[in-house]
């Protein structure tokens, strides 16, 4: 009994890994671009904010020539 025990215990230990690996591997915003003022919106960080600490931070994704970020290379990235 306790082979069994331990045989569903590694099985679902298994199958929840795998279930967070999957979920990470899912992306939560959609591909679209979004102007600073979309940031809170999609991200919840307020204009003023995503000005002072992330807009010319080092590695913080660059806009677009349109001025617009993609969003999930700032979900990503940051």
């Amino acid at each position: 009994m306790d082979s069994l025990v331990s045989a569903l215990s590694k099985l679902f230990t298994q199958a929840y890994e795998q279930g967070v690996a999957d979920g990470r591997n899912q992306q939560a915003v959609d591909h679209k671009m979004i102007g600073r003022k979309d940031f809170y919106s999609e991200f919840g960080i307020k204009v003023d904010t995503f000005d002072k600490h992330y807009r010319d931070k080092e590695g913080f994704p660059k806009p677009e020539e349109d001025g617009k970020w993609y969003a999930p290379a700032v979900e990503n990235g940051y």
